[in-house]
Order: structure tokens, then C-alpha cells, then sequence
């Protein structure tokens, strides 16, 4: 499956040691860049994202900011992590 994934993305820097143990390309995105994305199906943000100023979902549209153009699997959690994977 790894083969398959093209990058990493996240608003949080340490995300992208987790990218490079996978051997993952890693993007950081900003909040702003987040808001640019026009998606409505984003889900709502949880209350640590709030709490930074997040007004939508992050998964999703970290997906779609990285160059994806339709989701094909929205927002799931993982233990103390959270996917959203796009198609490109």
C-alpha cells in the first residue's frame, strides 16, 4: 500500500517523522491553505483543533490541498491518529 501513497500532509511538523520511518515524501500545510481548499464535505474539527483556530475538518482537506481531487476515504481515527485518503 505504501507504494501507492504519494505524500504525508499535515498541519503538525512531527507528523513528518512518522512520514520519513514509513519512507513517505512528508508536506506541512498551514491552517490557511487548509481554509483555501473548497470542500464542503469536510468534517467538523475536534475541540484541540478549535482551540487552534482550525474552522474545518483537517484530514480531509489536508488530503485535497496536497493536489487530490476527489476523497476516497473520508476522516477515520486510528488510535492517535487520523486519515483521510484522496485521489490525485
Amino acid at each position: 500500500m505504501a507504494d501507492r501513497v504519494l505524500a504525508v500532509v499535515s498541519i503538525k511538523p512531527k507528523v513528518g517523522e512518522a512520514a520519513k520511518a514509513l519512507g513517505l515524501p512528508f508536506r506541512l500545510v498551514s491552517i490557511d491553505e487548509l481554509e483555501r481548499v473548497n470542500h464542503g464535505c469536510a468534517t467538523p474539527p475536534s475541540d484541540e483543533l478549535r482551540r487552534l483556530g482550525v474552522r474545518g475538518g483537517v484530514a480531509e482537506l489536508a488530503a485535497l490541498a496536497a493536489g487530490g481531487t476527489s476523497l476516497l476515504l473520508r476522516k477515520i481515527v486510528v488510535g492517535r491518529v487520523t486519515v483521510a485518503v484522496a485521489r490525485v
